[in-house]
């Protein structure tokens, strides 16, 4: 708190860092995910070359070329070996969604134990999850095919991987789920409010 440095960790290159409790977990650009200490001092490194992390109750989740769940202890909980970027949670902490897909043209739900819950694949050329809600996400994907077409739509999906609404956008600046509902910023000087239950 007084700015004091506490520790350094022994590396020369990093990407990726998150935090959980009184640790630090960060990737090198090696692909080693390394836990470090308030003291500096590391717990733990792992091998996980996955680029994307976020953290969650108690887990680390990296997503690239696969989607990797790890411990806080550095033990890998589940992995999935399709390619998944892009990582969101739901508020509860009982979904995580990923972009997946070779072309990364989808979205696909994952339960705590790494169980595919659902994969949605709308017509698009890209696609990604946006936000959550604690029953619904938003995926927001590439659709436009001409430049009198807007560029984006932004769908709710419901807990079956169904699409409940969709609005089609020209931008898509920043998209927050919040107490069931999910607000879209899309560049045209109005927010709005889209219902992720349709």
């Amino acid at each position: 708190p007084d700015g004091s440095r506490r520790g350094r960790p022994d590396t020369t290159a990093t990407n990726r860092v998150v935090t959980a409790g009184d640790r630090v977990y960060y990737r090198t650009e090696g692909g080693t995910l390394h836990a470090v200490g308030p003291d500096g001092e590391t717990a733990w490194a792992r091998s996980v070359p996955e680029r994307d992390l976020l953290v969650g109750d108690g887990r680390i989740y990296a997503g690239g070329d696969r989607v990797v769940a790890v411990t806080t202890a550095g033990e890998v909980a589940w992995r999935d070996d399709d390619p998944g970027d892009g990582l969101v949670r739901d508020p509860d902490g009982d979904t995580l969604y990923a972009r997946a897909g070779r072309r990364a043209d989808r979205a696909t739900a994952y339960d705590v134990r790494g169980a595919e819950r659902w994969t949605f694949a709308p017509p698009a050329t890209d696609a990604w999850p946006e936000a959550a809600t604690t029953d619904a996400s938003v995926v927001t994907a590439i659709t436009g095919k001409s430049a009198d077409e807007p560029f984006y739509t932004v769908y709710a999906v419901d807990a079956y991987g169904r699409a409940t609404a969709a609005l089609d956008r020209d931008t898509v600046f920043d998209v927050l789920g919040r107490d069931g509902a999910v607000y879209l910023a899309d560049g045209e000087s109005r927010l709005l409010s889209l219902d992720s239950g349709g």
